[in-house]
């Protein structure tokens, strides 16, 4: 069986209830500030905030972050399944620009890209705050 729990009201009945458990929701849950946690039993740590708007999807007893909001658990999403799996089930589900997209990503070139240091990037010859660039464009390093 799933249920599906959004953000708010999960942070909502942990901050009324001071961690009293409420009728199907998990017992374990805590809340500070906007981040809500809920640990799993041989499982994962699910973290949440309140702003993203994603919702919680209980199966069996187990948290699973609902990513595509879609009020099932994908098998992408479920962290109990091999990685390759979940891969694999992702990258069907996804467009080839997505994908590309993904392969341009790297933690030492932030997106939008930085204005000076190592990493400095540019749009049409611009910084990107002079540029009138979206943030996803890709830079003209990237091209």
């Amino acid at each position: 069986m799933i249920r599906t729990i959004t953000l708010a009201s999960l942070v909502g009945v942990c901050l009324a209830t001071a961690g009293r458990a409420q009728p199907g929701m998990p017992n374990n849950a805590s809340t500070k500030g906007t981040i809500t946690t809920i640990p799993t039993k041989n499982g994962p740590t699910m973290a949440y905030s309140s702003k993203s708007g994603l919702k919680i999807l209980m199966v069996d007893g187990l948290s699973f972050k609902d990513l595509n909001r879609n009020g099932t658990l994908d098998l992408y999403e479920d962290w109990r399944k091999p990685v390759d799996v979940r891969a694999k089930d992702l990258a069907s589900k996804m467009s080839i620009e997505q994908i590309a997209g993904l392969m341009l990503y790297s933690k030492h070139q932030p997106i939008p890209a930085a204005a000076g240091g190592p990493f400095a990037g540019t749009y049409g010859g611009k910084i990107f705050a002079q540029s009138g660039a979206n943030p996803a464009d890709l830079s003209d390093q990237q091209r």
